[in-house]
């Protein structure tokens, strides 16, 4: 929040910021991701994980309102679905979907280990990528304690 409280003085008149963060919870256009869903469930872990650790990881639906309450102007909100995979026959989804699986399979997967063995008691037993599922079940990917 400090960068946003110093970023309008820092600015020279008609100057920008530009700020991007993905959203913590998942969502499917087609109605696909039930609540047993993984992915479902590794948001509902990040927030639990965050809250107890005294930090917020669902930050991305709140920008523009501190963004507005610090004094910026004009500000604009775009939303972006990204897909997460390769299952899109439009080339440009497949790409980035190729891209945002590898980026939750190997970047954040350490970020969140991290997070769930500190503050959920996961301890995890092999590093395997079905992580999030299985680390929060206990199964393959590690156990609760």
């Amino acid at each position: 929040m400090l960068t946003f409280i110093v970023s309008p003085r820092a600015l020279k008149p008609g100057g920008w910021i530009d700020c991007a963060e993905p959203d913590l919870y998942f969502e499917s256009y087609h109605n696909t991701l039930g609540e047993d869903h993984c992915y479902k469930q590794w948001s509902e872990a990040m927030l639990e994980a965050g809250n107890r650790a005294g930090m917020s990881f669902d930050v991305g639906p709140y920008i523009k309102d501190r963004l507005e309450s610090v004094g910026f102007i004009n500000v604009v909100e775009r939303k972006l679905c990204i897909t997460i995979g390769r299952w899109s026959n439009d080339p440009w989804e497949r790409e980035v979907g190729v891209w945002e699986q590898l980026r939750l399979d190997r970047g954040v997967q350490d970020f969140c280990s991290r997070r769930f063995v500190n503050n959920l008691g996961v301890r995890i037993v092999t590093r395997d990528s079905c992580a999030v599922g299985d680390l929060l079940m206990g199964t393959s990917g590690g156990s609760r304690k």
